[in-house]
């Protein structure tokens, strides 16, 4: 995971794409939120809408809450834009595009530290960090840089898993002494997107953080590194 083709796995926000729209072969379900699950069968949207109400079980206590419907968008290939992604959300229409679970299963471009997981697990944990984007994203519009988001994203995603997935993420990544901020940036996240997750939900799940150091991002507290307070690129292919 040392080149920059293989750690755009997830796109933080894309813009000016098409708004999706669905055709005889691609049905529609629902899920309270509201959220709509757009794919060519409807047997998934089940388990879509479990962890979307999961994500908001986890984000909403943190101030991470949706403000307008979210389509959840399951393809079988991404295009040629989003090839080195399994997921992407796009901020202007509010969709989600996200591989299903055995294309996810299979793709080159999953990273170290989630590679032992189910595909069910897996799929589950992809869209628990994409809806972490696109509620953090609704309800604080721009004001987050990338580091922020992404260390959001990758600390809800592993909150999100059973204790037994969690501990296989967390074992794929050796310890490297107390938890701070120290390697938490820019440079961790395109270089070693492993570690860098694996140190954000360390970090996160310390007592004392959680929410609490969700609002000091959101808040944009001075004393965070620059990371957190400096505006960056956001990561698109």
């Amino acid at each position: 995971m040392l080149t920059r083709a293989r750690t755009i796995v997830f796109a933080l926000c894309v813009s000016s794409m098409p708004a999706v729209h669905a055709d005889e072969d691609r049905q529609i379900q629902t899920c309270p939120g509201p959220v709509a699950v757009l794919g060519e069968d409807a047997e998934r949207a089940p388990l879509v809408c479990d962890a979307v109400a999961h994500a908001r079980t986890l984000l909403t206590p943190c101030g991470l809450v949706q403000t307008r419907p979210i389509t959840v968008d399951i393809v079988s290939t991404m295009d040629e834009r989003h090839a080195a992604c399994v997921a992407y959300f796009n901020c202007d229409t509010d969709t989600l595009t996200l591989l299903p679970p055995s294309a996810l299963a299979r793709s080159k471009d999953v990273m170290s530290a989630f590679e032992g997981l189910s595909s069910e697990a897996y799929f589950r944990s992809v869209i628990v960090h994409e809806m972490t984007h696109a509620l953090a994203h609704q309800s604080h519009g721009g004001s987050l840089t990338r580091v922020a988001h992404e260390y959001l994203a990758y600390a809800f995603q592993i909150a999100s898993l059973s204790k037994k997935s969690r501990a296989k993420v967390l074992a794929a990544v050796p310890p490297e002494g107390a938890v701070g901020l120290d390697g938490i940036d820019e440079i961790a996240l395109l270089f070693g997107p492993s570690q860098f997750a694996v140190r954000a939900f360390q970090h996160f799940s310390q007592a004392g953080n959680g929410c609490t150091f969700v609002a000091s991002i959101i808040d944009r507290d001075p004393a965070l590194p620059e990371a957190f307070l400096l505006d960056t690129p956001e990561i698109t292919p």
